[in-house]
């Protein structure tokens, strides 16, 4: 069967269901060019290869469609695509060259820079005076060049009593960067002697708006538990600014579940969950639903802060939305394809970040894989029979097939992980794949406890102390299972050496295309 027929397509049993639905699966074969067009261009020789092989992939998918239109659109999009590529490799180049030339010389680098919402004061320790730390925005040298493809990270120290930064502030620091020339991060160490304040912001902006309301929401967060309690709840709902501990944060990466904490595709599809139930009870039908659900997301988005990971999340599920109110019939692999297809354009240098590469290899995975996985998982479970005269299934199958759906999902974004993990990190969490069937499930007490008590708090604040109770223990039983299941022997699977780039990209390819060959 072919990949159309077997993933949302138009084939004949949809057509004898009822009306038919059109789908905008054409997308997903475009989607799916230029991805592979970037992911090859990267390998060959990185950004340099990059534009010519996403043309040349694009516009070969289109002589294979024979698509003069699509082609056409796909060509003009792609030039305009190479030229912001070729515009972000020659100022790549001259900041490169400035900071070269600064380090050479032990000089102090001038930028500009904004200061950005994630700012946050640090206490160093005892007898040691706190400073504040935020990621810049707007990088640039005097002349203009933007500070590319680097984060520019911030330590301001300000003496006692001075003011210190304000979100939306415009700085021009001159300061000697800590980090080498090809790393992704620098840092500067800020002071007023060498830090001149150029702007403050007109009014507050919306950013700062949002992050005031961060801090009080958070502080509802913190009512009637621990302060270290408060904190895994805050990062889970709303994206804390404070850090988890390294060596706490060490101990749910070894276990697999490292994913749980972090605001990820996880959280923002339980939130997505939360307000679909609450639409469908106020008695709003599909195409008002997903309408309503885009905007709602893209605030929680913004209220969060926009990490990166929910960003790409609340793309794919924008994209997915998009079909009820295009009178369109959702696809999800056209949803994940076209949304990295849009990340990729803003920025090709996603093809090389970790983080990105798990998102969306681990949701194709789990996309590709659990049909397959699923049917024989409820056979061996004695699961498949359907319901008796068309009523509701008995509770003991009903739990049995969501063992097997966890199971399947489970499996299938272990499988997916698997080749980048032993890559990037050449280690792999054998016991995930058991915690993974239960302690992914505790996350929606704890996100759909935190929103209330967050958003009702000031309210009810007897209400707020017993849901952060409930987010506690939940935590807390998560903690202790993770630490239980490292305590027993071969957990953790720690590899030689490395996985070479070359069989991890098979090995990828290989996990990708068999759920195609076999269906």
């Amino acid at each position: 069967m072919g990949t159309h027929a077997a993933v949302g397509g138009d084939g004949p049993a949809t057509q004898a269901a009822g009306p038919r639905v059109p789908a905008y699966r054409p997308l997903n074969g475009w989607c799916l060019g230029a991805v592979a067009g970037a992911a090859l261009g990267w390998f060959l020789g990185g950004p340099w290869w990059l534009w010519p092989t996403l043309a040349a992939a694009a516009l070969g998918v289109a002589w294979l469609r024979r698509a003069a239109a699509p082609a056409a659109l796909c060509l003009a999009c792609l030039c305009l695509f190479a030229a912001r590529g070729a515009d972000r490799q020659a100022h790549a180049a001259r900041f490169a060259e400035a900071l070269a030339e600064a380090q050479a010389q032990d000089a102090p680098l001038p930028l500009r820079l904004t200061v950005g919402p994630d700012l946050r004061r640090v206490d160093s320790g005892p007898n040691r005076p706190a400073y504040h730390r935020f990621t810049a925005q707007s990088p640039t040298l005097p002349d203009g060049t933007p500070a590319l493809p680097h984060v520019v990270k911030v330590n301001f120290r300000a003496p006692a009593g001075s003011p210190p930064p304000a979100i939306g502030q415009a700085w021009l620091i001159r300061a000697r960067p800590v980090g080498a020339a090809d790393a992704k991060t620098l840092t500067l160490n800020a002071n007023p002697r060498n830090a001149t304040l150029l702007r403050d912001p007109p009014h507050p902006t919306l950013r700062a708006r949002l992050a005031a309301l961060r801090a009080h929401l958070a502080r509802n967060l913190a009512r009637g538990v621990t302060p270290g309690e408060a904190l895994y709840a805050q990062t889970m709902t709303l994206g804390a600014d404070r850090p988890i501990p390294r060596e706490e944060l060490q101990v749910f990466a070894d276990a697999g579940i490292v994913h749980v904490l972090s605001i990820s595709g996880l959280h923002v599809g339980v939130v997505a969950a939360l307000l679909h139930l609450l639409l469908g009870w106020a008695g709003l039908g599909p195409r008002a639903r997903a309408g309503l659900l885009i905007p709602l997301l893209g605030g929680y988005l913004l209220l969060i802060g926009a990490p990166p990971a929910a960003a790409r999340a609340t793309l794919m599920a924008t994209v997915w939305l998009l079909g009820p109110c295009l009178r369109r019939k959702p696809d999800a692999l056209t949803a994940l394809s076209l949304s990295a297809a849009l990340l990729l354009a803003h920025d090709p240098t996603l093809i090389g970040d970790v983080g990105a590469l798990l998102s969306f290899l681990t949701l194709a995975g789990i996309l590709l894989w659990t049909p397959l996985l699923l049917p024989p998982l409820l056979r061996r479970l004695r699961a498949d029979a359907p319901p008796a005269r068309g009523g509701p299934l008995p509770l003991g199958q009903a739990w049995r097939r969501a063992q097997a759906f966890l199971a399947a999902v489970s499996l299938s974004a272990w499988l997916a992980a698997l080749p980048i993990c032993l890559c990037v990190f050449g280690r792999v969490s054998l016991i995930g794949l058991l915690l993974n069937l239960v302690l992914p499930g505790l996350t929606v007490p704890v996100v759909w406890g935190g929103l209330a008590a967050a958003l009702l708090g000031d309210l009810l604040p007897g209400l707020a102390v017993a849901l952060n109770c409930l987010s506690a223990a939940c935590l807390g039983f998560v903690t202790l299972a993770a630490e239980a299941a490292l305590a027993l022997p071969g957990a953790v699977y720690e590899a030689d050496a490395l996985l070479d780039p070359a069989s991890a990209l098979f090995l990828q390819l290989l996990f990708l295309a068999l759920p195609l060959l076999l269906r």
